[in-house]
């Protein structure tokens, strides 16, 4: 079995395994009370999404890959060196291009939706991360409209607009993990400054703090070490084909867990909260995903204040 073989194959696991959670996350979360329409609307709308965009982006992958494998002759790198200079079929090759780096978008927008509830609406508090999470979808549209182009007209691509592409996408997936990392961090904070230590508040959300820091750990280590692959691939020749060799196989297992993570904890926070979810209105909410009746009437864990 060969690299790209392999390679094909992990993904096709971690794809069926995201498509055997996804289903799962969307009954436990349609079964929780309370929930609001327009709550509804953006959590399974994007989770939705999101496995869309990652099923799409895996067919595209094992389109690339059924043609590399398809190549006659020559050693691996060779087969690699020409596939990549006799790109696939420009529709296949745009849609790759799109689908890559939209789910970075639309997990990170889910995730700093959730930090802006937390914030109660403040968007003082809120605004680092809602502010990097602007800085990224620039990013990520820019870097999805540079590859088009270097994809769509071969005559585009020089030395000095590759070496500005590699910049782009590295520089977004550092902005992509600073997002993740601060939004993350921000809802933690929140659910610690509004909880007394030892407090049944404080163990009842536990769960959900330790959901969040190993679904963000996990999706952050992946991008920071796919950012790192770029700059690698800026080296010389030999250097440069392990990189990108290395960067395909990670780049889809990235695509992937940008999906499953978000989903991940979506079930995870829906199955192991069973008290009810409260409203903006009336109390203080963290996230769609995180059921309690905190702060609902101003117990003696959380303070007589009511929020």
């Amino acid at each position: 079995m060969t690299t790209e073989e392999k390679r094909e194959r992990s993904v096709y696991i971690k794809e069926r395994i995201y498509t055997g959670i996804f289903p799962t996350a969307l009954y436990l979360y349609c079964q929780k009370e309370n929930r609001t329409r327009s709550r509804n609307r953006v959590v399974i709308g994007t989770i939705s999404s999101l496995y869309f965009v990652t099923a799409l982006y895996a067919l595209v992958n094992w389109i690339y890959t059924d043609s590399l494998l398809c190549a006659e002759g020559g050693t691996r790198a060779e087969i690699f060196l020409e596939n990549v200079t006799q790109a696939l079929p420009k529709g296949v090759s745009l849609l790759a291009d799109i689908t890559e780096f939209a789910g970075f978008v639309l997990a990170d927008g889910l995730l700093v939706w959730r930090c802006f509830n937390a914030c109660r609406g403040s968007r003082p508090r809120s605004i680092l991360a809602v502010g990097l999470f602007i800085v990224e979808t620039g990013l990520v549209v820019s870097g999805t409209i540079y590859q088009c182009l270097l994809d769509a007209n071969p005559g585009f691509e020089t030395n000095k607009r590759d070496r500005i592409f590699t910049r782009l996408i590295a520089t977004m997936l550092v902005s992509v993990a600073a997002t993740s990392l601060v939004a993350t961090s921000m809802i933690c904070w929140e659910i610690y400054v509004h909880s007394a230590p030892g407090s049944r508040s404080r163990k009842r959300y536990q769960s959900i703090i330790n959901a969040l820091i190993e679904s963000s750990a996990i999706y952050t280590i992946a991008v920071l070490f796919m950012a790192a692959l770029v700059f690698v691939g800026k080296g010389n020749q030999h250097t440069a084909l392990k990189g990108r060799l290395m960067m395909e196989y990670v780049g889809a297992v990235v695509q992937i867990v940008a999906g499953l993570a978000p989903t991940l904890m979506v079930a995870r926070l829906s199955s192991s909260s069973p008290c009810e979810e409260f409203e903006h209105n009336s109390t203080f909410s963290f996230s769609p995903n995180i059921s309690s009746t905190l702060y609902s009437t101003g117990s003696a864990d959380a303070g007589s204040t009511s929020y």
